[in-house]
């Protein structure tokens, strides 16, 4: 498939099942960037922006500033222990909280400021959650050395022999869950229900992950109410009462009762559409599901449903043809430590191997080359193109490799069309003249004309590794493209097909010939011999239902 007009293997139905599978039970821990804008209605009727995004490196320290700030300071079990009271122990809590959030069983959402003129991120809110598997994954087991630090996790490992992880799996049934790790909220927003909407996101989680149960010691009475309110069973309960004399301490501000509260989750998801899209931009549509499902939110919306996230992460297990070796893959959304290094991927497998650019003779000029670089970093910057890319994920060998990309763009009328640029090299001009040809030949308006469309997802082309060709990665993507025109309603998703390999995988898709014209005659028109052994170019498309 070419870049062409703008400078871009789900199996069979029948064989989708496992794919899907692997990709859900690992989506959360590799989504780490914003995948979605959701709208929060106030009290007095104004709006508030959030995106929602996972925790990052780069925000780890914004994180826990709210988290020490807010959360230590307010929390009951913090305040016992007298955390914040202490410089040196709020220094060693937050260092032990650096390493404990870096580890992938935990899973941290972060509310930010969605605020298109204001770069500087503003974090609001933090929702904390622990995959348990069993009572080795419990925090009091940490080594401190300061008396408050000590203390807390005293505090910790009392509620754990009140009600342990093993009573917790044993009343339920369960061999895993997910644990509450406490949710953060500044003071300036919390009439926005945002704690609310957190509680669906999580029981959401559970169904998509098959995570039987979520559960939470309840320390206010807040978050009691919020539980109570859906339907969350008391598990266990004591009295702050009888809870400071274990702990040896005259609690204050506190409710008549502590609880821990859990809900058992139903984890038969019955909407296959709805799975699929998650697998593709998981809590984008997370965040659409609960909006649609729970009428507490019928002010909140998401936007932007077109653009795509910074990065988003989704796992795949593909099986080598060759030798049926597993090869695992991660893929994500562009962002700004991999651009460089796909830029390279680019230039050096699609702009040398696809036949457009070949005729051009971009890749044989220096000079062509550098300029063409620029202009596909113009164009991948571009918020109406979608890029998805393909790393190796192994956990032994941390060094990531880019072994496969794709990129769409929405096209709305002729002007989407990226052959009005002005090169300065003769083979960037002779890429452009192409461009121009493919679209008199076969034009936006006879797309839309053609399948009665205001809009459609144009393939920018996609190139894979040679290392990596027998994984039937084009079926997967190809899989993938379909999804996502129906996840942003759009009718229709086309490309022009230049090898053989596109043209054989879009057939089999059921994709149509929606225009085609001999080598023969495409060399009459370019005025060249095209070096190629395909028998003619294909535009073809799919209608979207």
């Amino acid at each position: 498939m070419s870049i062409l007009k703008h400078l871009l293997r789900i199996n069979s139905i029948s064989n989708r099942g496992n794919l899907l599978s692997t990709s859900i039970a690992n989506n959360i821990k590799f989504m780490d960037r914003e995948i979605n804008k959701l709208q929060l209605k106030r009290r007095d009727g104004s709006i508030v922006k959030l995106g929602i995004q996972y925790l990052s490196l780069d925000l780890m320290d914004l994180f826990l500033d709210l988290k020490m700030n807010y959360f230590v300071k307010e929390e009951i079990g913090h305040r016992i222990a007298g955390i914040s009271e202490y410089p040196e122990a709020v220094k060693e809590y937050r260092e032990i909280l650096t390493n404990m959030f870096k580890h992938p069983s935990y899973i941290t959402r972060i509310y930010t400021i969605d605020d298109e003129f204001n770069s500087k991120t503003k974090i609001v809110a933090a929702s904390m959650m622990k995959l348990i598997k069993s009572n080795e994954d419990s925090d009091d087991n940490i080594h401190a050395s300061t008396k408050a630090v000590r203390r807390y996790i005293d505090i910790l490992s009392t509620y754990n022999k009140l009600f342990s992880i093993e009573d917790i799996m044993s009343m339920y049934n369960v061999d895993c869950y997910y644990e509450d790790l406490g949710m953060i909220v500044h003071p300036e927003y919390r009439t926005l229900g945002i704690c609310h909407f957190e509680e669906e996101a999580r029981r959401l989680m559970c169904k998509i992950h098959k995570i039987r149960l979520t559960g939470a010691w309840c320390t206010t009475r807040a978050s009691q109410k919020i539980c109570e309110e859906r339907n969350w069973d008391t598990a266990f309960e004591i009295s702050y009462k009888k809870l400071g004399s274990l702990l040896g301490v005259n609690i204050k501000d506190a409710p008549a009762m502590c609880k821990y509260m859990a809900i058992k989750v139903d984890c038969l998801l019955c909407n296959i559409a709805f799975v699929i899209y998650s697998t593709m931009l998981p809590l984008r549509c997370l965040t659409q599901f609960i909006i649609k499902t729970n009428k507490r939110l019928q002010n909140a919306y998401v936007s932007n449903l077109i653009s795509t996230p910074n990065q988003t992460y989704e796992k795949v297990d593909l099986k080598n043809n060759k030798d049926g070796s597993i090869i695992k893959l991660r893929i994500q959304d562009l962002s700004e430590d991999i651009f460089e290094e796909l830029l390279d991927f680019t230039m050096n497998y699609f702009i040398k191997e696809e036949t457009t650019h070949k005729i051009a003779g971009i890749s044989k000029d220096p000079e062509a080359v550098k300029e063409f670089r620029k202009i596909v970093s113009e164009i991948y910057m571009n918020p109406s193109c979608i890029k998805r890319i393909y790393v190796t994920d192994d956990e032994v060998d941390s060094n990531r490799k880019i072994v496969a990309s794709s990129v769409v763009k929405l096209i709305t009328s002729n002007e989407d069309i990226n052959d009005i640029f002005h090169p300065r090299t003769y083979a960037v001009r002779r890429y452009r003249d192409i461009l121009s040809i493919y679209n008199k030949l076969f034009s936006v308006e006879d797309i839309m004309k053609k399948y009665n469309v205001d809009r459609y997802y144009e393939d920018m082309g996609m190139a894979v590794h040679p290392d990596y060709r027998t994984l039937g990665m084009f079926y997967y993507e190809i899989e993938t493209r379909f999804w996502m025109c129906k996840k942003n309603k759009i009718p229709l998703t086309g490309a022009w097909c230049t090898t053989y390999m596109a043209q054989k995988v879009c057939a089999k898709k059921n994709w149509h010939t929606s225009f085609e014209i001999s080598r023969k005659e495409l060399e009459s028109h370019l005025g060249v011999n095209i070096q190629s052994s395909l028998p003619t170019w294909k535009y073809m498309a799919i209608k979207i239902e």
